[in-house]
């Protein structure tokens, strides 16, 4: 278990970038940087790492877990989107929203959900996106036990999830400190599952249109 200062810097370490994604493929998990929360990464793609995520977390594994993405073609590669959606999400992201969307061919198997959606994060953090160029999706649910106090820092993840973590990323506290707003885009009109950070006004200030 390691604790690293994550800088740009850091990110351009080809034997640091080596070693994170080392930890990704043999199925262990690292906590890095959002706009929102720390949140906890795993391989989407790996059934194992799912798997030592939702035991490490202490969830059932029926809940869906969300990915985070560096760009809209990374979106693009996991979702069927229309091109109203595509719009829409290009006006929001990257922020602290988490945009349910139908999942496509590039989908991660283990992490779609029984109605063939998956909900997809650009979170608004230099670092994070920095990171995601790098290693590819990476899951992005909150980096604490179920239900326990809200990662806003290392200290706190690291409280709650000790040594199941083989590295904290640490870039100081998160810029907003509260999960993302949810926003269902899978039956085509956006629909807000949690109002978090951003709030319904502020959607529907910035999509131009009501939200249910």
């Amino acid at each position: 278990m390691e604790v690293i200062n994550l800088t740009l810097e850091r990110l351009k370490d080809a034997m640091f970038i080596r070693t994170i994604k080392e930890i990704l493929d043999n199925d262990q998990l690292i906590v890095y940087p959002t706009d929102t929360l720390y949140g906890l990464g795993a391989n989407p793609y790996s059934a194992v790492s799912i798997d030592k995520l939702n035991s490490v977390k202490g969830r059932e594994s029926q809940q869906n877990i969300s990915i985070a993405v560096p760009d809209i073609a990374g979106l693009k590669r996991v979702g069927e989107l229309d091109e109203t959606t595509l719009q829409y999400c290009a006006k929001l992201l990257p922020g602290p929203i988490t945009v349910i969307v139908r999942a496509g061919e590039g989908a991660p198997a283990p992490v779609v959900s029984n109605k063939s959606t998956i909900g997809v994060r650009m979170p608004d953090n230099v670092l994070s996106i920095e990171l995601l160029k790098l290693t590819g999706p990476l899951t992005v649910t909150s980096a604490n036990r179920h239900g326990g106090s809200e990662p806003v820092d290392i200290p706190t993840a690291k409280a709650a999830l000790g040594s199941e973590v083989s590295m904290y990323l640490d870039c100081g506290p998160c810029k907003f400190k509260i999960p993302s707003t949810i926003l269902d885009f899978s039956a085509g009109e956006p629909k807000i599952l949690r109002e978090g950070t951003i709030s319904r006004e502020e959607l529907e200030q910035r999509l131009n249109i009501q939200v249910d």
